[in-house]
């Protein structure tokens, strides 16, 4: 049976596990850039908005497709963490620290749409979610020397 608190229940664990993946993410996101990424400014030599991005393609099947991961340019500080997976769109994970904990939300754009949507603890936010954590693992394992 299906009642208001069953309902409660879930919710609060879909938003649980949707914070726990964005911070894997987010957590994974800067590992990959202190190892791999770029520094860039967004107008070359006037270093006004730089970023750290790292491309990479993943072709263990074809069609390739381009992810890009990428944050600010001092990752010490960094609050967003942004991964961009080609047809998809792109997904960006926040941090902030609240009574010293650290807590995570996400953002998500669709391709081809200026909109962001919120992550709100439902089923489908939670397997787009668990979409990109797979993605950026995917990433990770391809990057790391074995």
């Amino acid at each position: 049976m299906n009642n208001a608190i069953e309902s409660g229940r879930e919710t609060i664990r879909f938003g649980e596990q949707i914070e726990r993946s964005c911070g894997e993410i987010f957590n994974t996101g800067i590992e990959i850039l202190r190892k791999k990424g770029a520094t860039k400014a967004l107008i070359p030599h006037i270093h006004i908005n730089e970023y750290t991005v790292f491309n990479y393609v993943v072709n263990s099947s074809v069609p390739a497709v381009e992810v890009a991961i990428w944050a600010g340019a001092n990752l010490d500080k960094a609050r967003i963490v942004t991964i961009q997976v080609k047809g998809v769109g792109w997904l960006e994970s926040t941090k902030r620290v609240v009574k010293g904990q650290e807590k995570f939300k996400g953002k998500r754009h669709t391709q081809g749409s200026s909109y962001a949507h919120n992550l709100d603890p439902d089923y489908s936010n939670l397997q787009t979610v668990v979409g990109y954590l797979n993605a950026i693992r995917q990433v990770k394992r391809e990057i790391t020397p074995h």
